[in-house]
């Protein structure tokens, strides 16, 4: 068995290249058989101003496939709260996301 993958370096012209957009973590394509649980653990919480807070997760893992951590805060009725990192720049990319996800992260950060 073997794994193959590819690095691509999309054209700076075209920002949605369809270079990266097929791209995927590669270990996620790999077998394995430790299917050890994921561990998050909320660290830290501080407010930074009116309704603002900064959360810290740690995240331990020894699972090669893991694709990416995201945080979804709720209100009191259970609804998500839009996060402002979450919203994309003039050029379509998020500057400041409130998630960790290989195959969007590397669409959008690898060109």
């Amino acid at each position: 068995e073997h794994l193959h993958f590819e690095l691509r370096s999309a054209p700076p012209e075209d920002k949605s290249s369809a270079w990266q957009r097929d791209c995927v973590h590669p270990l996620t394509a790999l077998p394995f058989q430790d299917a050890a649980p994921v561990s998050v653990t909320v660290q830290d919480i501080q407010s930074a101003g009116v309704d603002l807070w900064a959360v810290t997760v740690f995240v331990s893992t020894t699972r090669p496939d893991v694709k990416g951590i995201a945080v979804q805060p709720l209100d009191c009725v259970e609804a998500a709260i839009p996060q402002a990192g979450d919203q994309p720049d003039q050029y379509g990319y998020l500057v400041h996301p409130s998630s960790f996800q290989f195959e969007a992260w590397n669409f959008m950060y690898s060109h």
